[in-house]
């Protein structure tokens, strides 16, 4: 859809460029404008009303030679287009934490895998299938750029989009995908007719066209063999179980008294499946909850993850601004652990393992200090993971040695040095033993076992002793109001929080 939108903006931009009267032009920026209404209600980016604008006035002056319409066209298009005139370099691209009142919340978007940075032959690759044919499609770009100069500024913005990956991450870059197969293409046509040209000077063939369309045709089906497009196809982003799991709320959870509380990428699919509300979903990832739900699931004390929700659930982000210092909203907190609500559904995932990185760095945020909290000894900073070992089992549960170091499980030792803090074995979601050490250290080692498959994780204890591991991993409970409502490890498990007062 976004891909649509902007390229018959664009195509709506040149008509009105080069309408052959002033009426005509008017009325192909008033279209433009009804266009550009819907693409802003649909994805509200005013940064592309902005570019299709200037492309606007390009044309207009550039092949009409009329500078009054190429100011009044914009206008009109921009008022139509309910985008307003803003600042653009206000965006949450640009601003690494967010405020709210008192506190400094990290910008989420530095978490999402979308936006990361890609090296130039990365961005070739995911918008041309390779190199080389990135290349050529740039050839054929610089091309038609001589031939056409003024055509190939006006949509010059649409190539663009390649060097702000910097800027706004890899996401962008897909907008300038069409635009290079467009050079590729043209390119492929203009040597086709080159070709064939000279074939019919040296009195080879009579039938130019036909011989230019053969030959576009094969090398297209040459570079559709070498350039498979299958991998545009995006797989699943959800595995089906997990999204089963949303589904089963739809029919077990009181549709007028529940809310869904896991992370935010699940937000649409969640309430897609079970009408249910979320605390943040894809369009709201950026607000507070974010923040304080990746709390709720680092903290080591489920009572504090229950209060942090309630509260979210009940005062909401008025009631966060309502406070000046953390302790103050910890204390809220507690207050919120033990009164009414409405049901809560918390939900943990495999996937939400793998994207513990982001859950910690934008939990483990100092948000009155405004930077990131170390914990003690993590050598990744603030970022929490769990790194899988390559173990072997024969010594298990006295010793384990994974690849080159050794582990006394009796003593808590780690290559000879007291280094584990503890050490733990689930069986299918549930604790099968579980030692802590007095030493001074900050690993722990956790074994997971699904049926026959046993796997072997090192971890920092924040992570190990959080909620989430706990009730993902571990399915220990420790608070009389949280019960397992739903579950299907290792793919999803949902707990119940019973909104009126515990005991």
């Amino acid at each position: 859809m976004n891909l649509g939108f902007l390229y018959l903006l664009f195509g709506l931009a040149y008509l009105v460029g080069s309408a052959k009267t002033r009426v005509m032009a008017i009325i192909w920026a008033l279209i433009a404008g009804g266009v550009a209404n819907v693409f802003f209600w649909w994805y509200g980016k005013s940064e592309f009303m902005w570019i299709i604008a200037c492309s606007m006035a390009w044309f207009l002056i550039f092949i009409r030679r009329d500078f009054l319409l190429g100011a009044l066209a914009p206008f009109l298009f921009f008022q139509l287009s309910g985008s307003g005139f803003h600042n653009i370099f206000e965006a949450h691209y640009f601003e690494e934490t967010q405020r709210l009142k008192e506190f400094s919340f990290l910008n989420t978007y530095e978490t999402i895998t979308e936006l990361s940075k890609l090296s130039i032959s990365g961005v070739l690759q995911l918008t041309s299938g390779s190199v080389q044919m990135g290349l050529f499609g740039i050839a054929g770009l610089i091309l038609f750029t001589v031939r056409h100069p003024i055509i190939a500024f006006g949509f010059g913005p649409l190539f663009c989009f390649l060097f702000l990956n910097s800027i706004y991450g890899n996401r962008i870059v897909f907008y300038s995908a069409p635009i290079l197969w467009f050079g590729t293409a043209f390119l492929m046509i203009s040597m086709a007719r080159c070709i064939t040209a000279s074939l019919s000077k040296a009195g080879y063939v009579t039938q130019r066209d036909q011989i230019t369309v053969v030959s576009v045709a094969g090398l297209t089906m040459l570079v559709a063999w070498v350039n498979s497009p299958t991998h545009y196809v995006p797989r699943p982003s959800f595995p089906k179980p997990v999204l089963e799991g949303f589904a089963s709320l739809k029919t077990t959870a009181d549709p007028d008294n529940s809310i869904v509380a896991t992370w935010w990428d699940y937000g649409y699919a969640s309430m897609f499946f079970n009408d249910l509300p979320t605390f943040h979903d894809g369009g709201a990832q950026t607000s507070p909850s974010t923040y304080f739900i990746a709390r709720a699931f680092l903290d080591a004390d489920q009572r504090a993850s229950i209060g942090n929700l309630k509260f979210l659930t009940t005062k909401g982000h008025k009631g966060i601004s309502a406070q000046t210092t953390v302790a103050g909203l910890k204390a809220q907190f507690s207050e919120a652990a033990d009164a009414a609500s409405p049901d809560l559904y918390i939900v943990v995932t495999n996937q939400m393992a793998s994207w513990m990185g982001s859950i910690s760095k934008i939990g483990n945020w100092d948000i009155e200090a405004s930077k990131p909290v170390t914990p003690r000894g993590n050598r990744n900073g603030p970022i929490l993971d769990y790194e899988r070992l390559n173990c072997r089992l024969a010594g298990y549960p006295q010793s384990l040695k994974c690849g080159s170091a050794s582990f006394d499980l009796e003593q808590g030792l780690m290559k000879g040095e007291p280094a584990l803090a503890g050490w733990a074995h689930a069986k299918d979601g549930t604790l099968v033993r579980r030692q802590s050490f007095n030493h001074d250290g900050h690993l722990v080692l956790q074994i997971v076992q699904t049926g026959n498959r046993v796997s072997a994780f090192m971890m920092h204890r924040q992570l190990f002793e959080s909620t989430f591991n706990e009730l993902y991993h571990l399915g220990q409970i420790d608070h009389p109001a949280i019960s397992l409502h739903y579950d299907d490890y290792p793919h999803i498990r949902i707990y119940k929080l019973e909104g009126a007062p515990a005991g």
